[in-house]
């Protein structure tokens, strides 16, 4: 009975991972053209859009993914655990930074939303789905 109900946490959380990760690319894309639209120079352009979607895709988390864990927090332990996130996110916005600025300078600004694809799918979202579940929202 348990291992079942394991197996149907672990489906669920799998199926809301990906749409919060959805939601958070949505938010990655929409400040990536923004910032661009502003006129800001590609590396910062990169750079903040990689941080308005960690925003947001703590909140969702906090709120909906790992609500269960999030609710037993006090006002305290939300902080640090966001400070937490930030800090194993910070590899997301190194990779995402670095790999943006280098291959859209590369394949040109015309390629940028391909090339935030990429880098999500096969580099961020793994190391996320590892850090999520084993350092930043375990129970204990």
């Amino acid at each position: 009975m348990m291992k079942n109900y394991i197996h149907l946490l672990i489906k669920k959380r799998i199926i809301v991972f990906g749409i919060t990760g959805g939601l958070g690319y949505g938010v990655n894309a929409l400040s990536l053209e923004l910032f661009s639209y502003l006129g800001l120079p590609e590396f910062l352009i990169w750079l903040l859009s990689t941080e308005c979607a960690i925003i947001a895709i703590y909140s969702i988390n906090s709120l909906w993914l790992f609500g269960d864990v999030a609710k037993e927090y006090t006002k305290k332990k939300i902080v640090q655990k966001f400070f937490a996130f930030q800090l194993s996110s910070m590899f997301a916005v190194i990779i995402q930074t670095f790999f943006g600025y280098a291959l859209t300078n590369y394949f040109g600004e015309a390629y940028r939303q391909y090339i935030l694809i990429g880098v999500i799918l096969c580099i961020v979202a793994p190391y996320n789905w590892y850090m999520y579940h084993r350092h930043i929202w375990k129970k204990g």
